[in-house]
């Protein structure tokens, strides 16, 4: 995986087998590795928890919900 703009070599997108771009904005690049990983995830697979959080980010087809760890209360 490889994640850059204009810095990167123009030799290393002649050895990718992919080319990933979301739109052309500078955050751009962390869009594209988001969609790469996501989908590198096994078809119905939860996310990755991490131990030791304070929030849990729900998404929705709206917005998001932000819960405090260990209610369900929406801030």
């Amino acid at each position: 995986i490889v994640v850059g703009g204009a810095k990167v070599p123009g030799e290393v997108y002649g050895i990718c087998q992919y080319n990933v771009g979301i739109g052309n904005q500078p955050h751009s690049e962390v869009a594209a590795l988001a969609v790469f990983l996501r989908d590198l995830l096994p078809t119905g697979s939860s996310p990755f928890e991490f131990l030791g959080g304070e929030i849990d980010i729900v998404p929705s087809v709206s917005n998001k919900h932000v819960n405090q760890v260990g209610t369900n209360e929406d801030e």
